[in-house]
């Protein structure tokens, strides 16, 4: 790759793409009381020798890559009961969710091998209720705790002296995350079979800690968000066989753990540290992530959530023979959080950052380590962004047997503030598909 040569050189196939996985499943529901039903269910996954070529002999060029352990644990408890304590209906949820993950990386066969593991554990309680309000009204309340932490551990080890020495993990040991959320939703027909209107509200507080490790110099940090956000939606029955939908939103993304506490190298973006540890070094927001940002003149500031608001016109039709809809959107970021280059005023050669030197800096500030082309970054919060698009499907039958289905969708999005590209932004998605069935209605 980085010599321009074509994959052609090197063979017909991909080396080092192949992994075995395997897994199961558990389901089961008891008889709780005469009207009670405990559901559970308990999955498990892993996944054995995978890479990711782009970090490989395809890729980064590396020695050596890998990812493992990968793997989840997820169970899940669910008590229901109707007519509880004046509801119509009655949830109370216990979930676990436990993922193991590992990963190491070698440059070449004489140098470091670096290994990191973590382990993310999240427990989960939620209790929801439901009440009929008349005949025009249903209502959803509900309550929901989430308590994530995360267990690390990182180490380099010297393939010829065979000295294994403790680094700072990317996202340091003891790491802990909790969500806590209140909701309710009102469904109501406002115009019995003519309009339909569906509004909720959800009240989120997001805490994020690093507990503080002075033998990796990781110093305590706090981050408390919260925020009100919403959602209405609205069908329209125009005739009976138009409808027309609009619904409108705001949502909120707090910074996860790896926007706020994560140090290290990334596959997609390069060398990262989190925005606190920059700030501390005086350094200045670049104006694009890659070697050729310049400064903005801007400290990099503390993370802040990122918000969206949508809006989602639509319509469908429905007959015998042909069903279809079209649903437009437009979707609104506000602080999105993206990767920057950061400029450092002052001298940062020699400076080391979680077990990586900067062994360079440019004239324009930019600083690199030794392990990677491109230059130092963090995240930070970007004015605002812009995403639109459409969804459209149809199905005609053709008779009692066959059914012609076609479907089309399409994303476009960019940061407003220096036009570039939003990161993931799917493709255009499409597709036509013929099926054929009995007349009893399997297809």
């Amino acid at each position: 790759r980085f010599l321009g040569l074509p994959s052609s050189v090197n063979g017909t196939h991909l080396r080092d793409t192949s992994y075995e996985q395997s897994g199961g499943y558990l389901t089961g529901s008891i008889r709780a009381g005469a009207r009670a039903t405990i559901n559970t269910t308990f999955l498990h996954n892993r996944q054995s020798d995978p890479t990711r070529y782009d970090r490989i002999f395809g890729g980064d060029g590396l020695y050596r890559s890998g990812f493992e352990p990968q793997q989840l644990d997820f169970g899940v408890i669910r008590y229901r009961r109707p007519g509880t304590a004046g509801l119509d209906d009655f949830s109370a949820t216990l979930s676990v969710n436990r993922q193991s993950d590992g990963r190491y990386e070698q440059t070449r066969p004489t140098t470091i091998v670096d290994a990191q593991r973590s382990v993310a554990t999240a427990l989960g309680y939620q209790i929801e209720g439901a009440r009929r309000l008349g005949s025009r009204h249903r209502v959803n309340l509900g309550a929901e705790i989430y308590d994530e932490s995360i267990t690390a551990s990182r180490e380099q080890t010297n393939p010829l002296t065979k000295v294994v020495t403790p680094q700072r993990p990317d996202v340091p040991n003891g790491t802990s995350y909790t969500t806590t959320g209140l909701f309710l939703q009102d469904d109501v027909a406002v115009v019995p079979g003519r309009l339909n209107v569906q509004g909720g509200l959800r009240y989120g507080r997001f805490d994020f800690s690093i507990r503080p490790d002075a033998a990796f110099g990781v110093t305590r940090e706090r981050v408390v968000t919260d925020a009100l956000t919403y959602q209405v939606g609205t069908v329209v029955t125009v005739t009976p066989h138009v409808n027309l939908t609009f619904s409108t939103s705001r949502g909120f993304r707090a910074g996860n753990a790896a926007d706020l506490g994560s140090v290290g190298l990334s596959g997609g973006g390069g060398f990262e540290m989190t925005p606190s540890r920059a700030r501390a070094l005086g350094a200045i927001v670049g104006s694009t992530g890659t070697s050729d940002a310049v400064s903005t003149g801007q400290l990099v500031p503390r993370l802040r959530p990122e918000s969206l608001y949508s809006f989602e016109p639509g319509i469908r039709f429905q007959s015998e023979r042909v069903s279809a809809s079209l649903t437009a959107f437009d979707m609104e970021y506000t602080d999105t959080i993206q990767r920057r280059a950061i400029v450092f005023p002052t001298n940062v050669v020699g400076t080391t950052i979680n077990g990586f030197t900067i062994v360079r800096q440019d004239a324009s500030g930019l600083a690199y380590i030794q392990q990677d082309v491109r230059p130092v970054a963090t995240r930070v919060n970007e004015d605002r962004a812009r995403m639109r698009g459409f969804e459209a499907d149809g199905v005609y039958r053709i008779s009692s047997s066959w059914r012609l289905r076609g479907y089309y969708g399409q994303t476009t999005g960019r940061l407003l503030g220096t036009g570039e590209p939003m990161r993931r932004i799917p493709p255009p998605i499409g597709g036509v598909a013929l099926r054929w069935g009995n007349a009893a209605g399997t297809r």
